[in-house]
């Protein structure tokens, strides 16, 4: 029979790093970092601001300019400088009810 036992792996990042997997990305080499919008993830240059990876990737990972940037997590302004090995993840957030602004 030709069926094949997948593999778990412990850590999601593995399956990025696995060599038998078609869609990983290969490893984030030394000086990079992960990055994500929506269905679009990819590698980045470590040691850029989260405004200038914005800004680099706006088009081809369809980055909303209202986007919320996530480091590792954590919500971070655009000034923020993206270390090698972390993880930029941008994020529009959908249902919040905006403030009303009285005159």
């Amino acid at each position: 029979m030709l069926e094949q036992t997948q593999r778990v792996r412990e850590n999601p990042r593995d399956a990025l790093n696995a060599s038998d997997d078609p869609f990983a990305l290969g490893e984030a080499g030394p000086g990079t970092a992960l990055i994500s919008a929506g269905i679009h993830m990819g590698t980045c240059p470590a040691g850029t601001t989260v405004r200038e990876l914005r800004r680099r990737y706006a088009d081809a990972y369809e980055i909303d300019p209202d986007a919320v940037a996530l480091l590792d997590g954590s919500e971070v302004d655009d000034s923020a400088v993206v270390r090698e090995g972390q993880s930029l993840t941008f994020i529009t957030r959908i249902g919040e009810k905006g403030t009303i602004i009285s005159r």
